[in-house]
């Protein structure tokens, strides 16, 4: 399980599978908070990679996108996208809704960059659309 967690870049799950066998080993009483924790953490993760159809719909906001706070979210998404961290998933999909209002089709073409794993493709799409978010 640690390697396919390493693998895959999910390192917050790798670091608590290596703290569980450890207290598996030990036997030293910590497994079953240990599991619950690791449980929690697949449970995020299998939600961010549910296909698109079947996470929850957030309705599109209708309010003016501010500008610096789409730089900031789409700097955290192009950080995660660059370490190929699985929760640029999620992280894309807090940021959408700003995305659409404010550019549109470049946004969706993210999204499905996003949901197919291609994260270096995606990178580049960040990286041209911060290029356009002007800033106050």
């Amino acid at each position: 399980l640690k390697g396919l967690l390493a693998t895959f870049g999910l390192t917050e799950l790798q670091i608590q599978a290596t703290a569980l066998e450890a207290a598996l080993k030990s036997n030293n009483g910590q497994a079953a908070t240990l599991i619950s924790e690791m449980k929690t953490g697949l449970d995020a993760l299998m939600e961010a990679i549910s296909p698109a159809e079947q996470r929850t719909i957030t309705p599109e906001c209708s309010v003016a996108v501010n500008p610096e706070e789409l730089r900031t979210r789409l700097q955290t998404l192009r950080a995660s996208l660059a370490a190929s961290d699985m929760k640029s998933i999620r992280l894309f999909e807090e940021v959408r809704p700003m995305l659409t209002q404010s550019i549109g089709a470049p946004g969706d073409t993210l999204g499905k960059l996003i949901d197919n794993f291609e994260f270096e493709g995606a990178l580049d799409i960040v990286d041209v659309i911060l290029n356009g978010v002007r800033t106050s």
